[in-house]
């Protein structure tokens, strides 16, 4: 019993750090930031993976080598995720995460739609147009199977 406590305070540090950093780079929501972050309190409720941000209005170019416009997926599980054929879905364009992707404990994951290095912490689709709207969308997170895991919606209602 310790360790699974012990790993659910690990969890929850992990979620919060990562929020808190994102938050000190946009919040909320901030008006004209192109920056979106689920509040805390609803990132808590999902007991698996969630859309922590969307970041759709980046400084410098939206299709940047390496960065750019992107979502930022995160784990609220005790255990690491397989999330092998997962996909996003932003207005229609499918954005998949790979076969063999898996997100640890605590921990976070960005999907580009540009182009980049592809590695543990960052999925590059190698896409030539920009997905996400600065201003307003909907993102929305499938597993393999394509049942919505999760939903975000922004800017905040």
């Amino acid at each position: 019993m310790p360790v699974r406590h012990a790993v659910a305070v690990l969890r929850k540090v992990a979620i919060a750090l990562v929020l808190t950093v994102a938050a000190a780079c946009g919040g909320e929501g901030d008006s004209g930031s192109g920056t979106y972050t689920l509040p805390r309190e609803d990132a808590e409720a999902y007991e698996t993976a969630y859309i922590a941000e969307v970041i759709a209005d980046p400084p410098g170019d939206d299709l940047a080598e390496g960065g750019g416009e992107h979502v930022v997926i995160a784990n609220n599980a005790t255990i690491r995720i397989d999330m092998g054929g997962w996909w996003l879905e932003v207005d229609g364009e499918r954005l998949p995460l790979g076969i063999g992707r898996q997100i640890d404990v605590g921990t976070t994951l960005r999907v580009h739609p540009g182009s980049g290095e592809t590695d543990e912490d960052a999925v590059f689709v190698g896409l030539d147009e920009e997905v996400l709207d600065d201003d307003v969308g909907t993102v929305v997170l499938l597993d393999a199977a394509g049942t919505e895991v999760a939903r975000f919606e922004y800017p905040p209602a």
